[in-house]
């Protein structure tokens, strides 16, 4: 029988049948998924809110003492493990060193806490294993976390400084300079999704060009009420379903193709300039209180994520990293820095395309770019800190 000849009604039925086949598909994959991830069923189901909590100073960390797993930017399953205070850790086969001659404390955002691999490939642990392989061996407390920006950098040095006993802290930011203070939200209208409701609260500099849009939380996920389609069937599946999330995260990664909200209105430049001075102030009053007790205290600036490398280099950019930098004159008081992106001394050369030295969310280290930021992290350290160390041993 040919085409030309099949009747309407076949055609309905072979459409009906085909419709039914992906909705059961899609139905048996909702399930397994379920039944395979547990209650933690989003794509960043790793960091959800039960591996999270507030820290003293009302910053958000990992829960002391997980032992779990944790599935994030498209990558394979990965351990997660945090010590007592909560801090990522690698696992137990993982050696540390016994006797350390330094604590060294780092703080950055996801990529030195290490999104998408696992903790003992991600670069303040290489470092560690380098130092130990050598005559000056350290042991590394990776207090950073996903979305952390130097401010907030700055405050949860100062709390486990109070707390903990350290010799050396690594204050460590990627990306752009606007990124660097939490001023990087520009009328995107995925922004806050994956955040926690309790986390929003403590970005006041977020939202710097508009008023911060109203937010509802679905499963996990906070969204801006005034997103398209919302409330609508597929606005439904991307907050309810495993296969909706993931389509979700997928949007977030691309959300440069979904700019649907109209842009913010052009930014306050005294404003941001402002911010960015008062951050530059804080920095010098912690580096002097810390010179006053001994700790080393280390800027270590990371190359801007691939897709964002010209948003570091532009005109407001730079003013911004500017106003920073005029009260702050990091690495020209008392503790050298690390320029991994300006430095040519130890610039470190990543190769701009996901898949090589990035995750293929082209965002997040891969395990090459991870090896490759500790390798001159390690040389640094040692033509540039461990000199002065050694003339004057602890």
């Amino acid at each position: 029988m040919s085409a030309a000849t099949v009747s309407p009604l076949v055609w309905f039925r072979r459409g009906l049948l085909l419709v039914l086949g992906l909705a059961a598909a899609l139905v048996l994959h909702e399930v397994a998924g379920r039944l395979v991830l547990g209650d933690n069923w989003t794509p960043e189901d790793g960091l959800s809110a039960n591996a999270l909590r507030r820290t003293p100073s009302g910053l958000h960390a990992t829960r002391p003492d997980l032992d779990r797993a944790t599935f994030a930017n498209f990558s394979d399953r990965t351990p997660l493990h945090t010590d007592g205070i909560g801090l990522r850790v690698p696992g137990p086969e993982w050696p540390r060193p016994g006797a350390a001659r330094e604590e060294i404390l780092v703080i950055g955002a996801s990529n030195t806490w290490g999104m998408g691999v696992a903790a003992e490939e991600s670069w303040p642990f290489l470092f560690e294993r380098a130092m130990a392989d050598g005559d000056w061996p350290v042991r590394v407390h990776n207090a950073s976390a996903v979305g952390y920006t130097l401010p907030q950098m700055l405050t949860r040095a100062q709390e486990l400084s109070e707390g903990e006993h350290y010799d050396r802290i690594l204050i460590v930011t990627p990306g752009s300079g606007l990124y660097m203070f939490g001023l990087g939200s520009r009328g995107d209208s995925w922004r806050f999704a994956g955040l926690q409701p309790w986390q929003v609260d403590l970005f006041a500099l977020e939202y710097p060009f508009d008023e911060r849009p109203e937010l509802e939380e679905l499963n996990g996920w906070l969204l801006r009420r005034d997103r398209p389609g919302r409330g609508g069937p597929l606005d439904f599946l991307l907050t309810e379903s495993l296969v909706g999330h993931r389509l979700l995260v997928k949007a977030i990664q691309n959300r440069d193709r979904l700019r649907r909200v109209p842009a913010a209105r052009d930014p306050d430049l005294d404003r941001l300039l402002g911010i960015a001075g008062a951050v530059g102030q804080g920095w010098r009053d912690l580096e002097d209180r810390f010179f006053a007790r001994g700790i080393g205290f280390h800027h270590v600036f990371v190359p801007a994520e691939w897709r964002d490398g010209e948003l570091a280099h532009d005109d407001l950019q730079r003013r911004v990293v500017a106003a920073f930098q005029g009260p702050a004159q990091v690495g020209k008081r008392y503790f050298p820095r690390l320029d991994l992106a300006g430095d040519p001394n130890y610039r470190v050369e990543l190769e701009n395309r996901p898949g090589a030295d990035f995750l293929p969310d082209g965002r997040h280290l891969s395990r090459r770019g991870h090896a490759k930021v500790a390798a001159i992290v390690g040389r640094w350290y040692r033509e540039r800190i461990l000199p002065g160390l050694r003339q004057s041993p602890r």
